[in-house]
């Protein structure tokens, strides 16, 4: 799989353990992948989520009610959904999102080893390598040349970077929003896109787990991750607002990706 030259807006590519690594970042990212790897072979068994007061995935998902909804309800995600979607869009979609995974994934990685954190980051459900996949087959080798990274893709990344700079824990905002969002909704929108007659084979790897055997199940287990992380922090206050902020950037991005795409 070719990849964009080091000096390109990402210029991602793989480690061995198959996480992304970008070269502005590899040396710090290479020393804490291997921990990455190594949390993706084991299970959530120790996550009890009888121990984990208040449940913060409940609450993360009551105070983002609205603005789920508003996500799915607009932009580039809604033209999807009725069919109204071209190839160039959906691949400049898909080229803006990938600057806040990238972000987001080097950022887990980085700060594995916070208590927080350490359950959350799991390589397979990590996306950035499947964006890239998908970036190939849709567009070539030069997506990273001939597909634009609009004002909001960039800002939904810095977003990123900053929180994870503040605060390490508001990353959790960030993994609920993208990560349990792609493995329910996603689903509809793979569904929706197998419809495009345009769509090449092997250009939904975004919406594919392959090494997730039990997706319920692993919605729920994440789930409770998240909910003993909220049992090991002063105040959830902060990840539930970082979560709003998430789904506005997120509405941004499929917004401004729409009136690009017209």
């Amino acid at each position: 799989m070719s990849q964009p030259p080091p000096n390109s807006p990402e210029g991602a590519s793989l480690s061995g353990n198959g996480l992304p690594v970008s070269p502005r970042q590899e040396e710090p990212l290479s020393r804490v992948a291997p921990l990455a790897a190594a949390v993706s072979a084991s299970t959530f068994a120790d996550v009890d989520p009888a121990l984990a007061k208040p449940r913060l995935s409940t609450a993360l998902r009551e105070h983002t009610r609205d603005l789920h909804t508003e996500a799915e309800c607009s932009g580039i995600v809604q033209a999807i959904l009725e069919g109204s979607v071209g190839r160039a869009d959906y691949a400049l979609f898909l080229r803006n999102l990938l600057p806040a995974y990238e972000t987001m994934e080097r950022e887990l990685c980085r700060h594995y080893a916070a208590p927080a954190l350490c359950a959350l980051t799991r390589a397979e459900i990590f996306r950035a390598p499947a964006l890239i996949t998908d970036l190939e087959t849709l567009a070539g080798a030069a997506w990273w040349r001939d597909l634009p990274l609009l004002p909001a893709g960039r800002e939904y990344a810095a977003r990123i970077a900053h929180a994870a700079a503040d605060d390490p824990a508001l990353l959790i905002a960030h993994a609920y929003v993208r990560y349990l969002g792609d493995l329910n909704g996603g689903r509809l929108l793979k569904k929706r896109l197998a419809r495009y007659e345009w769509l090449p084979a092997g250009a939904v790897a975004f919406y594919e787990f392959p090494e997730i055997s039990d997706i319920s199940g692993f919605i729920a287990a994440y789930r409770a991750a998240i909910d003993r992380a909220a049992a090991l922090l002063p105040s959830c206050a902060g990840v539930i607002a970082e979560a709003a902020i998430a789904f506005r950037l997120n509405i941004a991005v499929s917004k401004t990706v729409l009136a690009a795409a017209a």
